[in-house]
């Protein structure tokens, strides 16, 4: 929050407001270095002026130069010990820094200073949710909701909290709440869709879920959009829009689209190209970073995890042509003959991986790290093998056990398939590699942290999606220690009985 301050009287002050009001005018138009040139000169005439010291903290904050954001707001805090928006500001800082304590500190300081001061009551939300700490994140948009009932934000936060508390039908009520108040947010009306697919109603759940298609960052290629028309004689293109195990997860609707007589081209993640280009397939596989509409003249477009929305899709009908993804056989001779030369072949394969994508918050909640995973290396009756990639694999190199590492040799999803065609079992986290084994149908068991995402909805052991998955839920939020123990119990058992 950008403030002008009260500065009146001398010439040398009318310049310094001057400049303020400059900036002000330029910040909210996008245009920050000069906004910043601005409030630098607000500065240079009078060094003690707290709110451009904050103005220019919200610029620096805008264009990610954080550090000198936080100086910023330090300094104007130092000059105005009870300033509450740079408490607030500096606040947000710090939580990008992920310095999560003291944003909180910062929070409560300003809350401190305006018991109604609804945007640090938010931003402390949020940052108890990332410490875990729910039923005060919940208590906190409570307190929105009583000082201002008619904000749909504040119920559409409190349906989150409750949703990721895995408090299906309040998050439902609150998320209706929202919509009444709003009802042109698609982000509530996905989320209130993310509520139906968890609780199996997929009748209604794959309908609100295509709101995500109007969220920001979503972009939709210029081509009509497919909704179930005849396609005889038609060409459509199907394309990926999120991570790379909700491609595998939803190309199996491909083979469906093409067999209603459509020219179907799959446009996907370059580390799939290989893997789901099969000889005989009745679909195209296309990849790039940008799709050449001129050179194929579709006639519809869809996203791959739209079709289920289009099929019609109940918890009932959902396709279960398995395996639908394989390797190419020399692929996985090739992985057979390296693994046979370092265990003999005679040992029971486990492949294991222990990490998501861990540049977002998502993915580091879902990943283990690798000193409690690692407690399941300690069956020495197993080959473990590791299905591991990215900066999560340079963590095991201070753990002590005999791990088999080929991810310097995985360039892309076909040779990883290779390897798992190759083992008995798979472990791992909510992750691509956890699709790739349940589509080729593959034994593979998966850790869930608590608030799971949608496709394994809630409670149950089993996966409508692969049949061969097994799912090992957390409990207790944060809590992989107890997993993990349950997973190391279920090993034993079966290595007995191979």
């Amino acid at each position: 929050m950008m403030t002008a301050g009260n500065v009146t009287g001398e010439i040398k002050q009318m310049n310094t407001i001057t400049y303020m009001n400059i900036g002000i005018k330029l910040a909210n138009a996008g245009k920050f270095q000069q906004a910043a040139e601005a409030f630098i000169q607000a500065i240079q005439l009078d060094p003690n002026y707290p709110e451009a010291y904050n103005n220019l903290g919200v610029v620096f904050k805008a264009t990610n130069r954080l550090d000198a954001a936080e100086t910023c707001f330090r300094r104007a805090i130092a000059l105005i010990p009870n300033y509450l928006e740079a408490y607030n500001n500096l606040g947000m800082v710090l939580m990008a820094f992920n310095r999560l304590d003291e944003a909180e500190s910062c929070f409560r300081s300003a809350i401190k200073l305006n018991p109604n001061y609804l945007e640090a009551y938010s931003n402390l939300s949020i940052v108890l949710k990332e410490l875990n700490r729910l039923e005060e994140a919940e208590n906190c948009f409570r307190r929105i909701i009583k000082l201002k009932p008619d904000y749909p934000n504040a119920y559409k936060s409190l349906g989150a909290i409750l949703l990721y508390m895995n408090r299906l039908e309040e998050a439902e009520s609150y998320f209706h709440r929202a919509i009444k108040l709003n009802p042109d947010c698609p982000d509530t009306q996905f989320s209130l869709g993310v509520v139906y697919l968890l609780q199996g109603r997929y009748d209604k759940g794959w309908e609100k879920y295509e709101f995500r298609c109007k969220l920001p960052g979503n972009s939709q290629p210029e081509i009509r959009r497919w909704h179930g028309e005849d396609l005889t004689g038609c060409k459509i293109l199907l394309f990926h829009e999120q991570g790379l195990g909700d491609t595998m997860q939803f190309v199996r609707y491909a083979q469906m689209v093409a067999e209603l007589g459509a020219e179907t081209i799959v446009w996907v993640q370059k580390p799939l190209e290989r893997l789901l280009s099969a000889p005989k397939s009745t679909f195209i596989i296309r990849t790039g970073d940008s799709i050449p509409l001129e050179q194929y003249n579709f006639d519809f477009a869809c996203p791959l995890m739209s079709l289920p929305c289009v099929f019609h899709t109940l918890v009932e009908t959902i396709p279960q042509s398995i395996p639908y993804i394989q390797p190419p056989s020399a692929t996985s001779l090739k992985w057979r003959e390296a693994l046979d030369e370092i265990d003999g072949g005679k040992t029971y394969r486990v492949g294991v991986a222990w990490a998501g994508n861990l540049n977002n918050v998502e993915g580091r909640k879902r990943s283990i790290p690798i000193e409690l995973f690692s407690k399941l290396f300690d069956c020495n009756e197993v080959s473990w093998v590791s299905l591991q990639v990215g900066s999560a694999i340079d963590a095991f190199v201070d753990v002590p056990y005999k791990l088999i590492d080929f991810s310097q040799e995985f360039v892309d999803f076909s040779e990883t398939a290779g390897v798992i065609e190759n083992l008995d079992l798979v472990i791992t986290v909510d992750s691509a590699v956890a699709h790739l084994a349940g589509a080729m149908g593959k034994k593979v068991w998966v850790l869930l942290p608590f608030a799971p995402d949608f496709r394994w909805l809630l409670e149950r052991e089993d996966s409508l999606w692969y049949p061969t998955m097994r799912l090992f839920r957390q409990q207790k939020i944060g809590d992989w220690q107890e997993v993990i123990e349950r997973v190391q119990s279920a090993l034993m058992e079966e290595c007995l009985h191979e």
